[in-house]
């Protein structure tokens, strides 16, 4: 699978249930229109006061784990 970019906006509210641990996966649809779930972990670097917001790049591996996440 090739790397995947996508559009991310979650408030700071949002984010919280992914901090708590309430929710440990995120699930977005990339540009190519592929669902794709990933570890909430990912986003930690990404957190601003106001929640996480941009346009990312998930990295994958050639047995297709995950590698990083990069804002773009």
């Amino acid at each position: 699978m090739p790397d995947s970019r996508f559009h991310l906006h979650l408030n700071k509210d949002q984010y919280r249930q992914y901090y708590r641990g309430e929710i440990t996966q995120v699930q977005v649809v990339d540009d190519q229109h592929r669902t794709i779930r990933f570890p909430a972990a990912m986003l930690r670097e990404h957190v601003g006061h106001d929640g996480v917001h941009g346009e990312f790049i998930l990295e994958y591996d050639q047995n297709n784990r995950f590698i990083s996440l990069k804002r773009v």
